[in-house]
């Protein structure tokens, strides 16, 4: 989305403030308005989220804002951490960026490797709801970037909370920067319950590449599995008659506290027959551009786990973002 000088990236819907902030949603107000209890709430966080433009100043003052709770913004020059600033809840905080001298001083052979251009300055939100109010150039014009000073592909992640995870190490930023691409994440902690309206808005949307759609774990104590097949079958039938061209890949449940459990009960027998119905739906389908990717392939070192079993801790996030994004770049490229 383009705003005045800016690109907004995987911004979806633009909400001024009466402040004269503009909240950046990833999921339009209208679809949230339509979800589960949960994915009313986590949606409005504004994860991934990325404020970007390009100026010739050395120095430029960037302000931005955090409602509801504290969280980092990250700072990217191109592919480069720039530098990371901690924006207490309910404030607003004017960061002070310089441009990288060093930068200048690399090989254009070598940087013109990477799918950002190192001009770009990308303002990156988190868990919180992000607000942007403007930026100082000090007179220097600012400029949107041009497609060519972007990665070429963009990757919709639709998923639970280890999707959702976070802007700095979570697995799909990491699987990002890792194959040169863009990410949409569209994770919804606790709250991946396959709402049709979260299935019509993703298969709608017109800005992604390829998909991957995480599905089962925040559905396995509230659904039966009957529920979850149909909810599932909705999501994957809607994604692929509406992008029947474009490369869609449903993830099973990496492993979670069940998976090796002694005794893994009737939580274990809900997750096996969720995965089971995911593969089912896909083999029906016979869709060539539609494939299952099994979740313990992905997180294949059960320490990554944090110590619910469950979240991927810093070690399971690198883990399996070489892994996926090996995966992906792997069949993408023999899709072609």
């Amino acid at each position: 989305m383009m705003v005045d000088q800016f690109e907004f990236h995987s911004v979806t819907e633009v909400k001024q403030r009466p402040d004269g902030g503009k909240q950046l949603l990833r999921i339009p107000e209208s679809v949230l308005h339509q979800l589960n209890e949960g994915g009313r709430r986590v949606g409005l966080e504004s994860i991934g989220c990325e404020v970007r433009f390009i100026t010739p100043a050395q120095i430029c003052c960037v302000t931005v804002g955090a409602l509801t709770n504290e969280s980092l913004v990250l700072v990217y020059r191109g592919p480069f951490l720039h530098s990371e600033h901690r924006v207490p809840a309910n404030t607003i905080r004017t960061m002070h960026l310089e441009t990288p001298v060093r930068l200048a001083g690399v090989r254009p052979d070598v940087m013109k490797k990477f799918a950002f251009s190192p001009e770009v300055w990308r303002i990156i939100f988190n868990r919180h709801i992000g607000v942007f109010y403007g930026v100082e150039s000090f007179g220097h014009p600012i400029r949107p970037p041009t497609k060519d000073e972007l990665p070429q592909r963009r990757w919709l992640a639709y998923g639970s909370s280890i999707t959702h995870s976070n802007a700095y190490d979570g697995y799909p930023h990491h699987a990002a920067r890792r194959m040169g691409v863009d990410l949409l994440n569209c994770g919804l902690s606790g709250s991946c319950h396959c709402d049709k309206a979260m299935a019509d808005f993703l298969a709608n949307r017109k800005d992604w590449d390829f998909a991957t759609m995480e599905l089962g774990i925040n559905m396995r104590v509230a659904y039966t599995p009957e529920q979850f097949h149909e909810r599932a079958k909705y999501l994957i039938h809607t994604m692929v008659e509406k992008n029947p061209d474009k490369p869609i890949a449903v993830i099973t449940h990496y492993p979670t506290d069940v998976t090796f459990a002694a005794n893994p009960g009737r939580p274990g027998e809900i997750e096996h027959a969720f995965d089971n119905s995911c593969r089912q739906i896909v083999a029906d389908l016979k869709h060539p551009k539609l494939r299952v990717i099994e979740g313990g392939q992905v997180l294949d070192r059960y320490d990554g786990h944090g110590a619910d079993l469950v979240h991927p801790g810093q070690l399971g996030n690198a883990v399996m973002a070489e892994n996926l994004s090996r995966i992906l770049a792997e069949w993408l490229a023999g899709l072609k």
